[in-house]
């Protein structure tokens, strides 16, 4: 029987993995239940993912557990958190994914976030007032339906300069 596993493209012996997986675990803090999270306590990136190199290659730290566990990931598949938390490594909190299942994740847990929805005015600075606002639907590539919000002011004073230099050119070639 071979002794190796099998990680991405590279074959491993097994007494390099055996300490890669110890190198690994010196940064993981498991807490006494089962159930909670195992939190990476080594490098982060801004994110909050914790992250590892093995073999010249740097992991992300829930992939790889994920590989030590379970075995190969699938190409253009993610691994997703059931418990939300970006430094967690328990293997029985992750599942894989697509990138639609960990967008519409994040929608039903909450943390999707329109930068643009929050806003009281537009970027010239004139208030989204009821009076003020224009709406437009719009059918995104998954075929949702977003609403656009624009300014009705910014909207006059764009169509004003359009038609001053229709006017203009319409001048010129007079």
């Amino acid at each position: 029987m071979d002794k190796s596993l099998f990680i991405k493209t590279k074959t491993v012996n097994i007494g390099k993995l055996n300490m890669a997986i110890v190198r690994f675990f010196t940064h993981v803090h498991i807490y006494n239940s089962n159930n909670s999270c195992w939190t990476w306590i080594g490098n982060k990136n801004k994110q909050g993912y914790g992250y590892f190199g093995l073999n010249g290659k740097t992991w992300k730290a829930h992939r790889l557990v994920w590989v030590f566990a379970f075995g190969k990931i699938p190409g253009g598949i993610f691994v997703l958190h059931k418990c939300d938390n970006p430094m967690c490594v328990n293997p029985s909190h992750l599942f894989l994914g697509t990138h639609k299942d960990n967008m519409d994740d994040m929608v039903a847990k909450g943390r999707a976030v329109n930068p643009k929805k929050d806003r009281v005015a537009c970027k010239n600075g004139h208030l989204f007032s009821k009076e003020n606002t224009r709406y437009t639907p719009k059918l995104s590539d998954n075929n949702k339906v977003y609403i656009n919000r624009f300014c009705r002011v910014c909207d006059r004073e764009l169509a004003a300069q359009r038609y001053a230099l229709v006017k203009l050119k319409r001048q010129q070639h007079v």
